[in-house]
């Protein structure tokens, strides 16, 4: 797996090269993942001294990736005399809060982190004992009881990891555990004080483990409990996502800048919104407001319960599913297959308005039943299909075909019976359901532009206005004067700032051609130092050239002649009083 080879190509193209960051000043911070974060903070904060020594006069940029996040905040909180040395903290995917991911691979059936090589339970015997995956564990409740439908019960982090037997069963190290939480607690919530913090994390990715409910219980003496995975867009569309890995709810950092990527878990450093944010904040240069994410609300969701097994065909024989030897296979790209709790769950990706030729194969192994539940978001819909208690052996196989356009279809079972699903369906949830926030501005003290982006405040929600128009345009047409009319402070103090200095250029000019020409070039200018960073990486960039400059266009015309005029007034006025001065 090549996570960085993107993200790396990108730093060369920008002059830096970690094989001669003597030169170019740009180091590779490598470490044991396995061990103790806090051990890597020390090594960390030696590698800031030796930089240090190489390069006195600059300050340092650290960019860390997922668990690297919390060694570097960890660095923060063990050397607070890094506000020294450090300009910025720029964490991609980090697991602020920890992930569920972690809790599956540790207590669960295992997670092989998409190591195509590794089977599940490799990766929980691998977890078993090492400090820094309990240390990826949530440090915030995740676990629902709704073993009783009606009164569904949030379990504290005491109960799952430490004190209900029903859970503690399932953890191999307690003190493990124990100083996990001893070392989220030790991190808290918040960013590294006295630097600015950018925060880059990944969203809309359906498959992201956000929670686990809990649907059966044993008694006193039987604590072997059922669970069930949720997930987004399918499962609890308020957690809105993430990036595969890291659920966004545990993916936030308290006075931290936020910026939202399209991408992966190990994906995020190599997306191209990211190399454009990294870019800027090396330049010095504040990045252009983000636009609003395009949530993939398309995804289709299987759902096994029994002894059998699942697995799932797309139009090219691709396969997602366990095969022969008892490896996942995961060949449709972005989707995924997990085994949970004793059933087993594949998610697919989907296209919004239609539905993906899949074709779904259910193999039996022995006498019995199983039940298979589908959930399809497509087409402004979601739909959830079950077929429950069907008879099954190991002779007896079931098929879908989802290719027919329809949601539910009938399944038909190789001794000729048709089965019919019981279908419960509701609007699809909106991409604004599903938490697709735009991204903020880097503080000004990154920033050498920063007096300039002063005579544009305001731009920024103007282009959120306007690109709303260009994406739907026959809805916006008519409401668009009203919105920006309603919001008068877009345009009032930039207009005022450029008639100001429109003003002043005529009172000194004394021309109200001259000092028009003057004023438009520097607005021109100003606009474009302040936009050139995003120019040409998208057609909506120059969209924001010109809302920088067009709408302020009318304060200038007015403000220099006005000055001119009022300069030449001023000027005769003068000359005229001194004509009539007598002579003495």
């Amino acid at each position: 797996m090549d996570i960085y080879g993107s993200y790396l190509d990108y730093m060369k193209s920008l002059g830096y090269d970690p094989d001669n960051p003597e030169k170019t000043g740009f180091y590779e911070f490598n470490y044991d993942w396995r061990q103790d974060n806090r051990v890597h903070a020390d090594e960390l904060a030696t590698l800031v001294s030796k930089v240090k020594q190489e390069h006195p006069k600059d300050k340092i940029i650290i960019m860390a990736h997922s668990m690297g996040g919390l060694v570097t905040r960890s660095y923060a909180l063990k050397h607070p005399d890094y506000t020294n040395n450090i300009e910025a903290f720029v964490f991609m995917a980090t697991p602020q809060r920890g992930s569920p991911r972690a809790y599956q691979g540790i207590a669960l059936e295992g997670y092989s982190f998409g190591n195509g090589f590794m089977s599940t339970q490799t990766g929980k015997q691998i977890f078993a004992n090492m400090p820094a995956a309990y240390q990826l564990l949530p440090s915030y409740p995740f676990i629902t009881d709704v073993t009783d439908s009606s009164a569904p019960k949030k379990l504290s982090l005491d109960d799952v990891y430490l004190n209900d037997e029903a859970f503690t069963q399932y953890i191999p190290n307690k003190e493990l555990v124990k100083d996990a939480m001893k070392f989220h607690d030790e991190l808290g919530s918040q960013a590294p004080p006295g630097v600015p913090s950018i925060n880059i994390m990944g969203v809309a990715i359906p498959k992201t483990l956000v929670a686990i409910d809990v649907t059966k219980r044993g008694g006193a003496n039987d604590k072997i409990i059922a669970m069930m995975p949720q997930f987004d867009p399918a499962g609890r569309i308020e957690n809105e996502g993430g990036d595969g890995t890291v659920p966004l709810l545990s993916a936030g950092l308290g006075g931290a800048t936020s910026f939202y990527v399209q991408a992966e878990h190990g994906s995020v450093p190599g997306n191209p919104q990211t190399q454009q944010i990294l870019g800027q904040i090396l330049n010095g240069v504040t990045p252009a407001q983000g636009q609003r994410l395009d949530v993939v609300t398309g995804v289709i969701k299987l759902r096994l319960n029994s002894h059998s097994t699942l697995h799932v065909y797309d139009s090219d024989g691709n396969h997602v599913g366990l095969n022969q030897t008892g490896l996942i296979d995961e060949e449709i790209p972005n989707s995924e297959f997990m085994a949970f709790g004793g059933a087993q769950y594949i998610l697919l990706p989907n296209t919004q308005n239609s539905y993906s030729p899949y074709k779904v194969k259910i193999l039996g192994e022995s006498k019995g039943t199983f039940t298979l539940e589908t959930e399809v978001i497509a087409g402004g819909k979601y739909t959830r299909s079950t077929y429950t208690d069907i008879p099954i052996d190991n002779k007896v196989n079931a098929t879908l075909d989802l290719s027919g356009g329809a949601p539910s279809p009938v399944m038909n079972l190789s001794g000729g019976q048709r089965v019919t699903p019981q279908v419960q369906s509701a609007p699809a949830p909106s991409s604004e359901t599903l938490g697709s926030t735009p991204a903020q501005r880097i503080p000004t003290s990154l920033t050498q532009t920063s007096l300039l982006t002063v005579l544009f405040p305001m731009s920024s929600d103007l282009k959120d206005i306007v690109q709303e128009a260009i994406a739907k345009p026959q809805e916006t047409s008519s409401t668009l004067p009203s919105k920006i009319l309603d919001q008068p402070m877009l345009l009032l103090i930039p207009s005022a700032i450029w008639l100001a200095i429109a003003l002043i250029l005529g009172l000194l000019l004394r021309s109200g051609k001259l000092s028009l020409l003057i004023a438009i070039l520097v607005l021109v200018a100003a606009a474009y130092f302040t936009t050139a960073p995003n120019l040409g990486s998208a057609n909506l960039d120059t969209v924001t050239l010109l809302l920088k400059t067009a709408p302020l266009l009318p304060a200038i015309i007015i403000g220099a002649p006005v000055g001119g005029f009022i300069g030449r007034r001023f000027r005769g006025s003068k000359s005229k009083q001194s004509k009539e001065q007598p002579k003495t």
